[in-house]
């Protein structure tokens, strides 16, 4: 993908109604991101002004089951925090986050905690608890379909080249630290800013100097879909050249044809893949027991011949991610995968300890694929907070040549959270499934 400008020769012999479609497209752009920012307001202000009332249920200070320590940023904690059976303004900050409103209400209800401060960064995020922290509140505003985190942010934004462009809902980023989201100026020399954020107690609108901001490494960002730029390039998909019709079986059927895989380097799985066609695109599905995750899936394609970036777009009902990444990605193919659907986006250390794949076929949507069986078992790091999450996940996927990008036809992971002594604290499935794919005939060299 590229964000080149156009060159001047083509912009000079441009007919009036090539100029007319330009200019009408721009002013498209304009009003989608106009729309874009209000919509992000609003929401921040929603988070900010939510009135809400917590019982004694919703207060908790010591270890959950899982053995992470919490304290709510009750009164009794906080000196500006809630009291219960009183009326409260904010949702509660709440480390490692990303609840919505309506989930925020009917956790509150159920007896959830309200929120939880960490005493410090390496704690880990408690499930009992509902709120946001600094990132998923940020990630609430634009509509993202999931959690991200400091560290992440910056592949879903441009990086403003001043302060001074600073618009309604960009981001004051400081890498692994912390977030907040720009409402207006104060001042016509655009030297303090209004912001909301979640801070210790809960989501709130205050005012910083950007100088000292500045001073303290924060940096301003603008999520892709809130710039022109984004729109420069329009990503436009074909019609797909595959697709799993609805009533057949989501498992696909493998057959060995009883010989090995190449498996040392892992071959053509050694990185994402480069001879790609532009027009190319590939669908998947997450299968899930969870209704509010089953409709996930990430829309991958080039936008253009010389494109040096694939887009992704991770969807979940009205929420969705847009983001880039490098088509030369470094790495392994299942290192880019775990990247990619990973909540926080960051993936470290990771180690192939056992392996295998073997050739066969496989029968899916009423199409036999070439496929590749490949077992694993992973060991890698994940970034929270101030300390690094061990994981050991197992795979098990089938990849075809035939797929373009990512190339696999299913994939099945096992993700196990490890504790200090290497067992498991806690474990989840995650089952992708090809939906649809594109892969432009030779006749269409510019699709």
């Amino acid at each position: 993908m590229s964000h080149r400008m156009i060159l001047t020769l083509s912009l000079l012999i441009l007919t009036p109604p090539v100029l007319a479609q330009s200019e009408a497209a721009t002013q498209e752009a304009s009003q989608e991101i106009a729309a874009l920012q209000a919509r992000a307001l609003e929401i921040a202000e929603a988070y900010a002004s939510f009135r809400w009332r917590a019982t004694e249920k919703n207060v908790f200070h010591g270890v959950d089951e899982d053995g992470v320590p919490v304290n709510t940023p009750d009164r009794g904690f906080v000196k500006t925090g809630f009291l219960p059976d009183e009326e409260a303004v904010g949702v509660p900050y709440q480390w490692g986050g990303f609840s919505s409103l309506e989930d925020f209400e009917k956790g509150i209800g159920q007896g959830r905690w309200a929120g939880h401060i960490p005493r410090k960064r390496s704690e880990g995020a408690s499930r009992f608890a509902v709120g946001v922290d600094c990132s998923g509140f940020v990630a609430r505003c634009w509509k993202l379909a999931e959690k991200q985190s400091t560290r992440s942010l910056g592949k879903l934004c441009y990086q403003l080249q001043s302060w001074g462009e600073l618009a309604p809902g960009d981001a004051i980023n400081r890498f692994d630290a912390h977030v907040m989201l720009f409402k207006e100026w104060v001042d016509e020399e655009r030297t303090r800013a209004r912001v909301y954020e979640a801070v210790t107690p809960c989501v709130l609108e205050r005012e910083h100097d950007i100088a000292t901001l500045e001073t303290q490494g924060y940096h301003p960002l603008r999520y892709r879909p809130f710039d022109a730029r984004w729109y420069e390039t329009p990503l436009t998909f074909g019609a797909p050249t595959f697709e799993r019709p609805s009533d057949s079986p989501r498992d696909p059927v493998w057959t060995s044809d009883g010989t090995e895989g190449v498996s040392e380097g892992w071959g053509e799985l050694d990185g994402v893949r480069r001879d790609v066609p532009p027009g190319s695109w590939v669908r998947y599905r997450l299968l899930s027991d969870e209704p509010e995750r089953a409709a996930l899936f990430a829309l991958r394609g080039l936008a253009t011949a010389d494109a040096t970036e694939l887009r992704t777009r991770i969807e979940r009902g009205d929420e969705q991610i847009e983001s880039v990444e490098p088509r030369e990605a470094d790495g392994s193919l299942f290192e880019a995968w775990l990247r990619r659907v990973a909540p926080q986006g960051q993936v470290e250390d990771l180690e192939i300890t056992r392996g295998s794949m073997r050739n066969g076929v496989c029968e899916y949507g009423g199409r036999r694929f070439p496929a590749r069986r490949v077992e694993a078992e992973l060991t890698l790091a994940m970034p929270s907070g101030s300390r690094k999450l061990e994981l050991a996940v197992s795979v098990d996927g089938l990849w075809s040549p035939e797929v373009p990008l990512d190339g696999f036809v299913s994939l099945d992971l096992h993700i196990a959270v490890l504790g200090p002594d290497g067992v498991p604290v806690q474990e989840v499935d995650q089952a992708y499934r090809l939906e649809a794919l594109r892969v432009p005939p030779p006749s269409e060299p510019g699709d």
